[in-house]
């Protein structure tokens, strides 16, 4: 993967998590990725056109594949790669790819929240 530029994103997987194996039988992730920027215009913050990213995680693939579910906002640090290709219907379209190296659950207050409901309370 040398020369290939390197990347960093968080957003939010975008749908159902796949696992599949390559013919040597290692097990790979496979997942979108959709990242929504937000740029800061006249003191407030706007968000802009959200981008989608196609993922691959051949570390962990099975465990990653385990706990992940769409919507979860995670942390993917990799290489990243682009092609071209045409649609059914003759139209030129580019794929974002990014053969990950690392991913990570970014907690959220929505997650802490969660967590302190399915805690017991000792007392």
């Amino acid at each position: 993967m040398s020369g290939e530029p390197a990347i960093t994103l968080t957003g939010r997987i975008g749908g159902e998590v796949k696992l599949n194996f390559s013919q040597s039988g290692k097990a790979v992730a496979a997942f979108s990725l959709a990242v929504t920027p937000s740029v800061k215009e006249d003191n407030e913050w706007v968000k802009k056109a959200t981008m989608w990213f196609n993922v691959s995680l051949w570390k962990d693939a099975e465990g990653f594949t385990d706990r992940a579910k769409k919507g979860d906002l995670v942390l993917v640090s990799g290489k990243f790669d682009t092609w071209e290709y045409k649609t059914k219907e003759g139209e030129n379209k580019l794929s974002l790819q990014v053969n990950a190296e690392s991913v990570g659950f970014v907690m959220t207050n929505e997650h802490k929240q969660e967590k302190t409901q399915d805690s017991q309370v000792p007392w």
